[in-house]
């Protein structure tokens, strides 16, 4: 018998595998990978970042972030304001090539959530915004 714990998690597996799903299958029309999105996609929303910040703001694993920016800034997509061999605090920022893809992936962001949100009220999302983010909260609070 499904317990609550049980429905929870694999209802946010379920999410968390879609979002990795769609974002393998875009990506790899413009021959990046899915963990290369989250660098661009916040980089275009705040248009000049620090590895730390995207790491600290964004939830996202370390080096990831670090292998992800180090590709993008090897291939054209970003640049740093420092040339230190550790750059985990300096600041990066979409170059030109980089603005036009990162814009293409914040718009395919926006047209898939809401492709796949458009059934909710206006009402129902925000109650489901505010109910996960009590419970991402209160599970940060777990010893």
């Amino acid at each position: 018998m499904p317990t609550r714990y049980n429905n929870f998690k694999v209802l946010i597996t379920r999410i968390a595998r879609g979002i990795h799903k769609v974002e393998e299958k875009e990506m790899q029309q413009i021959n990046l990978k899915s963990q290369h999105i989250s660098c661009l996609y916040y980089l275009n929303l705040s248009q000049r970042l620090r590895a730390k910040d995207i790491v600290d703001m964004y939830l996202e694993d370390k080096g990831q972030v670090s292998r992800s920016l180090d590709f993008l800034e090897k291939n054209g997509y970003i640049l740093c304001e420092s040339n230190a061999p550790k750059r985990y605090n300096a600041y990066y920022y979409l170059t030109d090539k980089g603005k036009e893809v990162a814009e293409y992936v914040t718009a395919k962001i926006d047209e898939i959530v809401a492709d796949v949100s458009d059934f909710l009220t206006p009402e129902e999302r925000k109650i489901m915004y505010r109910c996960l983010t009590k419970i991402g909260n209160n599970l940060q609070n777990v010893d």
